[in-house]
């Protein structure tokens, strides 16, 4: 995997206020920085490594104006995140985008994917959560960086300049009793992760035009949580408003929401409770809970396909994944135990 990085920059540790602890605090932030370049003929490389307490892992690639860079991070642990720096920038300046924030250049969970504005050495920066930093925690991590030119043509519909246009496809033209492979990565060498047979509706995560002339998409099929991969463009094409989609559970209608009503376990100022809740289900584990609490107004936390991405607290929000339930937690003194029935509504 390291035969990719042309140089091991440096190994350094400076003081930093605040970063990556708590307010106020003076805590060693170590540094690791990597020059990343592609094997030949390729348009990316996938890199395991593991970061540790309260180091950040820096990854420098050269890139051209107009070009498209996508980074996708894979971690066991939700505690692992990525920041996106433009050329001449890193930790402690603004940055063009964080894995957890979504947005235009964010289109789902630990994906970054955008036209570049300009030439220069872009940086990806690897670190871990506040807490999981202090705790001295270890997460191993597979962090994928692509940079790929132009347009790519989406079956069915126009060439795709960046992002995806068609936010659902189809599986379709395999054989009989065959069914689509769908792959860690974006090349026929890349691992099957699973299968899929003709009919299933999938949300498209963005195409592009790999090496060989391929074009691969990036999948997620609907009400499976993390079951992100690659698939030939070849067998997909446009698929009709979510909303007709069979696979939608519970979802009736042209996309209407499903709301449901119930108790989940709780605490709330270190005293474990009942708190009643409401949710709002959009299908895949997409949806906004707004839980009751006495005497303060509801916490309402948005879910993306099944994990907690933002809160209406201005602590941060951290999960923990026990048997089929989600823990989350908010600040010091706030923790709901949240079950995937309701989230995903089975």
């Amino acid at each position: 995997m390291f035969k990719v990085l042309t140089s091991i920059a440096f190994a350094l540790a400076v003081m930093a206020a605040g970063l990556n602890g708590g307010a106020g605090s003076a805590q060693t932030l170590e540094l690791r920085a990597y020059r990343v370049t592609f094997p030949a003929g390729s348009i990316g490389t996938s890199i395991r490594e593991a970061v540790t307490g309260p180091e950040t892992i820096l990854y420098r690639i050269s890139a051209r104006k107009g070009q498209v860079m996508q980074v996708d991070l894979e971690a066991r642990s939700p505690s692992v995140l990525f920041t996106v720096y433009a050329p001449g920038r890193g930790p402690g300046d603004a940055a063009m985008a964080t894995s957890t924030s979504l947005g235009s250049m964010v289109p789902a969970l630990n994906r970054f994917r955008a036209t570049l504005p300009r030439d220069g050495d872009y940086t990806v920066a690897v670190s871990l959560v506040r807490s999981a930093a202090n705790r001295g925690d270890r997460v191993p991590f597979t962090l994928g960086l692509r940079v790929t030119d132009g347009a790519v043509q989406l079956p069915g519909g126009p060439a795709v300049p960046d992002g995806p246009k068609n936010a659902f496809l189809r599986v379709t033209g395999v054989g009989a009793g065959d069914r689509l492979n769908v792959r860690s990565g974006p090349s026929t060498g890349n691992r099957v992760l699973y299968t899929l047979p003709n009919g299933t509706v999938v949300r498209n995560l963005g195409c592009e035009l790999a090496s060989g002339g391929m074009t691969w998409c990036n999948i997620h099929p609907i009400g499976q949580a993390g079951q992100t991969g690659w698939a030939s463009a070849s067998y997909l094409a446009p698929a009709p408003d979510p909303g007709t989609a069979t696979q939608l559970p519970e979802v009736p209608g042209a996309g209407k929401p499903v709301i449901a009503t119930g108790v989940i376990p709780c605490v709330l100022e270190r005293i474990p409770l009942e708190c009643s809740y409401r949710v709002t289900r959009r299908g895949g584990g997409d949806a906004t809970l707004s839980v009751t609490r006495p005497f303060a107004r509801d916490r309402v936390i948005e879910f993306l396909a099944g994990r907690p991405v933002s809160s209406n607290a201005s602590d941060e929000v951290y999960a923990e994944w026990k048997g089929n339930n989600v823990i989350v937690r908010i600040g010091s003194k706030e923790s709901f135990t949240v079950p995937n029935t309701v989230l995903f509504g089975r």
